[in-house]
């Protein structure tokens, strides 16, 4: 592991001055260095490798510059000559690596490709990307359209065919305006035509190698039993199965390109009378104009049953096509990779399945059982991608049917998820999920408040690439319910990166025993230790699935403990690094959200964690930093949980080591509050025995640090103590003890003022501390003074506008 990393650092390293060097070039020395390689390129028939190496320098130069990327106009010229040129004498790597750059140029500094009337189909691989990247602005794309139709609809099968096929269907997909009402006309026959017009044996006779292709099978080897589609197996695949796959690829994204025009058709055709007293064929069709956007198929193509209230013709093409599919779909495939494909179709098929009812809901019924078909063979753990899309269309149209989804989403979301968080693709898909449905599943299924510690083990597994997404998702995990125990598993998450990466070492590990092959030391001595028996119990709770078993565990320092091998991992670094961001969401949405009582039930939990997190130094101190701005707020909008949470705040600010731990700010924000809120003039639950508990405390407190800094003077800081003293004083003139604070008061003054200079320090404590006493002598002017009515008018003047240090030297003689 340990050189996996260096090896890891060195190709950082690398690419890094790689970057640095390519940046560092001058507009000269590019100019130069273009103009050689312009001469080479004029020779580079005699020396290929030369122009490519050249060729890779400059493109790597030009993507990675920060300047404006310009080349000299006769280098870019020869570049674009190279690419049309007829015969196949230039280099395929010259002219791919001159195809790369011009697309890096384009279309800021290099608009040059009007158009490709006379294009060789050898040269499509290199030119239509560039025509794609120029983008409509410049025109291209509307004037060069009817010749890629031209291609599309050619009768020989080529690569140009398919190259400009997927050229269309990027321009539809990003432009629809510029398609015009012909070209969708063209665009669906073709597209129906290679769904459906193929041979199972059109590999055959073409070349002597062809001749020793095998005709596709099925998916489990057995003889083809329908027509082609892309789960049928062979060695190799003629033009028409390509074809055939290409159309496929791309059903999808047409669809969405067009779905307002099917939306249209279906509602012109639903309105249209079916009887025989309809109108004229004549009339139909200009009833049905709207429609044929997506109807245009050849009679040649009707083999499909026609139905008395039909979708149009494509739509039954792509609809035969996907039934096909889930037929293929139950078969067992050879291998795994088979396998794969099997199920990456079906989320397709769902997927085109869910456009087609959005734009005819007629459709959903018959639809709907199909879906539940597919449902039933990717119940299982190993098919998540699949099964989420099945959950999606169930979420989508489950009411139509009256469909319960509560059993899939609990499978998915208790067990594949736990199983399968990992997964990259599968986390990726359950993001977006919950992303693209949050209000969905907010009203109407528990997901986000049963199963939320499953979905945040996709974020401890992916902290860096996730943070946007559940800064997004985090409001709708937090309910009444779990709001305690969300603060907690947000606080634990670094735990349980930790943990969830010890669990993998340990699969890992099993893996090489099972093979026979030995095992790193390293990860032996990481993972062993966690996965012990006798810590079972602790990471169990740590990665439940659920929600609902307990807010937090009573041995956390224990686990901690257990953990601490994984301190300086890179993603349990990076983890606990995001915490504090999702902290400050979760109070922003408590603050926003919640009852009084809520608060309150939490307001415990926050002192308890702030003794109790990750031993990750910088972690610790964002974490109580954000508790610290946090309880101001929570006191600020609610003062009466100082006294409803009195037995929390009074064991906690007893303990004076705090002030010299991280939590000092914490701790002295606590302090802060009781001196502000402690009084009945926040509560009426604010009495004068209350009021004297706190005072008690806080004087007891301040005798301990008096104490503490008897020898030493630099244990607390003078802002604690002057802190301390302002808050006895405080309480005093509430609770009849002004005699005990002045005497409190006095000692710190005199013992401050016999130790040795340090800086302003004591100084400004001594101050401070004769301020209080003097003031204290009279005192419903302390009571003023230090409990300002909240109604007054014009505080804010007269407090910016006084000063305690001068009102009180009148009170010396």
């Amino acid at each position: 592991m340990a050189a996996f990393t260096n090896a890891d650092s060195t190709i950082v390293l690398n690419v890094d001055a790689a970057f640095q060097k390519a940046r560092g070039w001058t507009d000269k020395e590019i100019e130069e260095f273009a103009l050689d390689l312009l001469n080479l390129l004029h020779n580079s028939n005699s020396n290929p490798a030369a122009a490519i190496r050249k060729l890779r320098q400059l493109y790597v130069i030009i993507a990675w510059t920060r300047k404006d990327k310009k080349l000299p106009a006769q280098l870019l010229s020869f570049l674009q000559q190279i690419l049309a040129e007829k015969s196949k004498t230039p280099h395929h790597s010259v002219r791919l690596l001159a195809s790369y750059l011009l697309n890096e140029l384009a279309p800021k500094y290099w608009q040059n490709l009007r158009s490709i009337q006379n294009l060789e189909d050898r040269n499509t691989t290199y030119i239509l990307p560039l025509l794609l990247t120029q983008g409509k602005d410049f025109g291209y794309w509307l004037e060069n359209l009817p010749h890629l139709f031209k291609w599309i609809s050619g009768q020989s099968p080529s690569e140009a065919q398919l190259l400009a096929f997927t050229a269309v269907t990027a321009i539809a997909s990003n432009c629809p305006s510029i398609i015009a009402e012909e070209f969708v006309q063209k665009y669906n026959s073709v597209l129906g035509q290679w769904l459906i017009d193929n041979s199972i044996e059109s590999s055959r006779g073409r070349s002597q190698a062809v001749k020793t292709n095998k005709v596709p099978t099925e998916i489990d080897g057995s003889q083809i039993r329908g027509n082609f589609t892309i789960l049928c197996a062979a060695s190799s695949f003629s033009h028409d199965h390509l074809r055939n796959i290409y159309a496929f690829s791309v059903i999808r994204r047409w669809l969405l390109t067009n779905q307002s025009h099917m939306e249209k058709a279906f509602a012109s055709n639903a309105s249209t009378p079916t009887s025989k007293n309809s109108p004229t064929t004549s009339g139909s069709e200009v009833t049905l104009q709207s429609m044929r956007r997506l109807s245009n198929l050849p009679s040649s193509s009707s083999g499909l049953t026609p139905k008395k209230n039909r979708r149009d013709k494509l739509m039954d093409v792509i609809l035969t096509y996907c039934s096909r599919l889930i037929d293929q779909s139950e078969l067992k495939a050879t291998n795994i990779i088979d396998t794969t494909l099997q199920f990456s179709c079906l989320v397709e098929v769902v997927a085109i399945m869910d456009i087609i009812c959005n734009c005819d809901p007629s459709s959903i019924p018959s639809l709907f059982n199909k879906v539940k078909r597919i449902y039933k063979q990717v119940l299982d753990i190993n098919k998540g991608r699949t099964l989420l899309a099945v959950i999606q269309f169930f979420i989508n149209f489950g009411d139509t049917v009256v469909f319960d989804t509560k059993d899939a989403l609990d499978f998915f979301f208790a067990k594949v998820l736990d199983a399968r968080f990992h997964n990259s693709f599968l986390a990726f898909d359950v993001v977006m999920f919950l992303l693209e449905n949050q209000e969905k599943l907010c009203v109407n299924t528990q997901v986000f408040t049963l199963y939320f510690p499953n979905i945040f083990k996709i974020f401890a597994w992916f902290p860096r690439t996730y943070l946007a997404e559940y800064i997004q998702i985090l409001p709708s995990m937090i309910s009444p319910k779990t709001s305690t125990e969300m603060l907690h598993t947000i606080l634990d998450l670094p735990c349980v990166s930790a943990a969830l990466e010890a669990r993998h070492m340990h699969q890992q590990a099993q893996s090489l025993i099972a093979n026979g092959r030995p095992l790193p030391t390293k990860i032996a001595f990481d993972f062993g230790t966690v996965m012990s028996p006798t810590f079972e119990p602790i990471l169990s709770f740590v990665l439940r699935c659920c929600s609902g078993r307990g807010d937090t565990i009573n041995k956390l320092n224990i686990l901690h403990d257990v953990l601490k091998k994984f301190y300086n991992h890179p993603r349990v670094s990076v983890c606990s690094q995001c915490i504090p961001v999702l902290l400050n969401v979760f109070f922003k949405v408590i603050m926003e959200k919640a009852s009084y009582e809520i608060i309150r039930d939490l307001f415990p939990a926050i002192i308890e964690r702030s003794v109790q997190l990750f031993q990750i130094k910088q972690y610790q101190e964002n974490v109580l930093e954000v508790f610290s701005t946090q309880i101001l707020i929570l006191c600020k909008h609610y003062p009466r949980i100082v006294v409803d949470r009195q037995t929390e705040i009074k064991d906690y600010i007893s303990h004076s080591k705090h002030a010299l731990n991280n939590e000092r700010e914490l701790y002295m924000h606590l302090i802060w509050i009781v001196g502000e809120y402690s009084s009945s003039q926040y509560c009426s639950k604010y009495t004068k025995e209350r009021i004297l508990m706190y005072y008690e405390c806080i004087e007891s407190l301040t005798y301990e640090v008096y104490l503490n800094t008897a020898g030493d003077s630099n244990n607390f800081s003078p802002r604690f103590v002057t802190l301390l003293m302002t808050c006895l004083a405080k309480l005093s003139s509430r609770c009849d003890t002004i005699q005990r604070a002045q005497i409190c008061l006095m000692k710190i003054g005199k013992h401050h003022s016999t130790q040795p200079r340090n800086g302003n320090s004591n100084e400004f404590i001594i101050n401070r501390a004769n301020e209080l006493v003097k003031l204290l002598q009279l005192p419903n002017v302390a009571s003023a003074v230090l409990n300002p009515a909240l109604q007054l008018e014009n505080q804010g003047a007269i407090t910016k506008r006084t000063s305690l240090s001068l009102l009180l030297q009148t009170t010396e003689h």
